[in-house]
């Protein structure tokens, strides 16, 4: 790479408004891979944030991630959240911190439209009920 494209790509990654340290591992790949590690129990968005925002270390990447990943974690310790439907992303612990998607794309589920990744948690949870 020059160093024109290396500038760009540097201000780019500063404009980020919510950074996350997965690098150029993909979210998708990511979930899979702690799913693997879970007995093939895939991570919630909220898991999934906590994950890519938390640096090796412990501590989180920015100001803004730390509150919302100290809202996600009061969220997920009341008593009164229960995990709900596989696809129902309007009603997670995530959407209720960070409020509705936009556009039809889901956040943190990798780059798919709303409607794939609906039919996608569909097949899986029709192959676990099997």
């Amino acid at each position: 790479m020059n160093k024109s494209t290396c500038a760009v790509k540097r201000s780019s990654r500063s404009k980020m408004k919510e950074p996350h340290i997965t690098g150029t591992k993909s979210f998708a790949r990511l979930a899979h891979e702690l799913a693997t590690k879970n007995n093939d129990v895939y991570p919630t968005r909220a898991e999934m944030y906590i994950t890519t925002r938390t640096r090796k270390d412990g501590s989180i990447v920015d100001d803004k991630a730390v509150e919302v990943v100290a809202s996600l974690k009061a969220i997920a310790s009341d008593s009164t959240s229960t995990p709900g439907d596989l696809d129902d992303f309007t009603n997670d612990d995530y959407s209720k911190v960070k409020g509705p998607e936009k556009r039809g794309y889901v956040r943190l589920v990798g780059r798919m439209r709303l409607q794939k990744v609906m039919v996608i948690l569909r097949r899986i949870h029709k192959l676990f009920i099997s």
